[in-house]
């Protein structure tokens, strides 16, 4: 039985991901009563605000990942070279300080045990979507095109800088429906060590 410690390949496979100009510090994973399912934070290293000021290290922005769904399934027979486990998950992923909305993650993650002994293969694919938001209201003699959205969403009006800001991020969340606003697929393996 293979148990994965979360926080610890969470920081190896962001790192991976983000390659050599990663920034990213540390991981914790939790399971707390605000989040059953667990709840994973991310530490980044500002690496702009130290160049700013740069007697004066910066503190760490956090990313907080709180999975607000998952389910799993063993494919194959137990223990054989067939055998696979599925997991799929729905995370809510935010920024934290950034007064950023979080979004929507889903997270699909096939293992595969290998040929070689303590060795796991995993495939990943993630979808990400915009949070819900109620859509913009366009004029009633107006198309709803997707141009006439946004102009519609953005608000008229010199002084309206943060109304406009507003507006286009509904415009956005608008458009893209309920449809993955990106999607990502990687796959990774996992040796066993020893402890000690």
């Amino acid at each position: 039985m293979a148990v994965q410690d979360r926080g610890y390949n969470a920081l190896q496979e962001t790192r991976a991901f983000l390659g050599e100009d990663g920034t990213c510090e540390a991981a914790a994973f939790a399971l707390q009563a605000s989040a059953p399912h667990g709840e994973l934070r991310l530490a980044f290293r500002d690496d702009e605000a130290a160049v700013i000021n740069p007697l004066k290290p910066p503190p760490p922005l956090l990313e907080q990942l709180v999975i607000e769904w998952c389910q799993w399934e063993r494919l194959g027979a137990a223990g054989g070279e067939g055998e696979s486990f599925v997991t799929s998950e729905l995370i809510r992923q935010q920024l934290l300080g950034a007064g950023e909305a979080p979004m929507l993650v889903e997270s699909v993650v096939r293992f595969d045990r290998s040929r070689a002994p303590g060795t796991l293969r995993a495939r990943n694919r993630i979808a990400m979507y915009l949070p819900p938001s109620a859509p913009p209201m366009s004029p009633p003699s107006a198309p709803r095109a997707p141009a006439v959205l946004l102009t519609a969403a953005a608000g008229a009006g010199a002084g309206a800088a943060a109304q406009r800001d507003g507006g286009r991020a509904v415009a956005l969340a608008a458009l893209a429906g309920e449809r993955a606003v990106a999607v990502y697929d990687y796959e990774w393996s996992m040796q066993q060590v020893t402890t000690g």
